[in-house]
């Protein structure tokens, strides 16, 4: 299986080189001045500023930042509740999945290795339940309740 891989990053590296290397031999130019090292840089003279370009590469990002202060703008404020002093069960859900996540990624006689990449998906809900447990418990909303 190692052998495997080195052989593909191996190959990987070698069309890297050669792909371009390859197309300077098509296109008919010269490869010996692109392998003389150290490198030399040549000036390069770059297009003028056109506000044209930039206004039209500005316009998906505006779009953007338009969506989203129409979506905060129109966002109903968050409802008042008391704060609970009880641990929601979906946090102890959380928490329990965390334990379970945790013990199974780092415990290799109880997991096969190729499944052990498998278990951020648990850690990750878990933490997602816990952390909004907490959150409920202290505001007595969370987003997980109010805002699905």
């Amino acid at each position: 299986m190692r052998l495997q891989a080195i052989a593909v990053l191996g190959l990987c590296a070698a069309v890297t080189v050669a792909a371009p290397l390859a197309g300077l031999a098509m296109a008919g130019h010269s490869v010996g001045a692109y392998l003389g090292f150290p490198p030399r840089t040549e000036f390069v003279p770059h297009a003028p500023f056109a506000w044209s370009a930039f206004i039209a590469l500005s316009i998906p990002g505006l779009a953007a930042i338009a969506l989203y202060c129409a979506a905060l703008a129109n966002a109903l404020p968050a409802p008042a509740a008391q704060p609970s002093r009880r641990y929601p069960w979906w946090g102890w859900l959380g928490l329990v999945l965390l334990a379970a996540g945790w013990i199974l990624a780092w415990n290799e006689s109880l997991v096969p290795p190729p499944w052990r990449r498998h278990t951020f998906t648990p850690l990750w809900l878990g933490y997602i339940l816990a952390m909004n447990g907490l959150v409920h418990r202290r505001a007595g909303w969370s987003l997980l309740t109010c805002r699905r």
